[in-house]
């Protein structure tokens, strides 16, 4: 749900900005924020999962 509300908001950002840097130049600064964001995400994994303990031992 919060995925399907944020759409129409993001779709107005892009928009905007492609009309100032060009369509091309926003796919590539979308797809960049979204491989940092996965960097980012997977240098954090390991943290998230010595906090929570293993998932084996929530089963």
């Amino acid at each position: 749900m919060a995925s399907t509300g944020a759409v129409p908001i993001g779709n107005l950002i892009a928009g905007a900005l492609a009309s100032k840097i060009g369509s091309s130049n926003t796919v590539i600064l979308g797809a960049s924020i979204c491989i940092a964001g996965s960097i980012f995400f997977m240098q954090q994994i390991s943290t998230f999962r010595v906090r929570s303990g293993s998932f084996e031992s929530m089963c």
